[in-house]
């Protein structure tokens, strides 16, 4: 791809950290009560929880940069299987519904906060209903019915935990704990030029 093209894929704004409604990103159930380290097991893969995967396939967003919008409807979608106790259900919801139905992103990026702030309000309909077209131009389908929404999202860090700001150790195990307590979280990374030669495995900055 072209460094224009690369450059397309990165399409997360960052959010303001002071406004009370864009504090938030982690999707799921309103979080009631943080989770402890006790918690937290030597292993755990969403995708094998004894025998149940709970994670659905990667899907492509092509060239738009709709990366804000498949972490949200990828996070929603474990999130429908864990609360109906349903591991691989075969679930695909619409991305498009965010990119041409939440005016706050699209292409050239979106907002983690807005999108849950969207998915909460109105809920999110089937691919078969709102097929994914790669670009933000597609006219909102609205007499798709919006079967899955979220209750409540909180964001992990850093402001839910500003005073003192935790060590990256510290902050490593608080996800781990969020990701036992409430399933497959809503993330995103800071992306430097040497991710774009990345082909497998786990990435690590060098």
């Amino acid at each position: 791809l072209s460094e224009a093209d690369n450059a397309r894929l990165v399409g997360l704004q960052p959010e303001d950290l002071h406004e009370a409604d864009t504090t938030t990103l982690g999707i799921g159930r309103a979080l009631l009560g943080e989770p402890t380290a006790a918690q937290v097991p030597d292993r755990l893969d969403w995708r094998n929880v004894e025998g149940g995967d709970y994670v659905t396939p990667p899907r492509h967003q092509g060239l738009c940069g709709a990366c804000w919008a498949f972490a949200g409807i990828g996070a929603l979608e474990s999130r429908v299987m864990l609360e109906t106790h349903q591991p691989g259900l075969n679930l695909d919801l619409a991305e498009q519904t965010l990119l041409s139905c939440d005016t706050t992103g699209g292409c050239s990026g979106g907002s983690g906060a807005a999108a849950a702030y969207y998915l909460q309000e109105y809920g999110a309909t089937t691919e078969d209903c709102q097929p994914y077209r790669t670009n933000d131009t597609e006219p909102c389908q609205e007499d798709c019915v919006r079967t899955y929404a979220i209750s409540g999202y909180q964001r992990i860090l850093p402001v839910a935990y500003p005073q003192p700001t935790p060590t990256s150790t510290e902050m490593i195990e608080i996800l781990k704990a969020h990701l036992v307590q409430y399933g497959p979280l809503w993330t995103s990374m800071e992306v430097y030029d040497e991710f774009y030669d990345y082909r497998e495995g786990i990435y690590t900055l060098t």
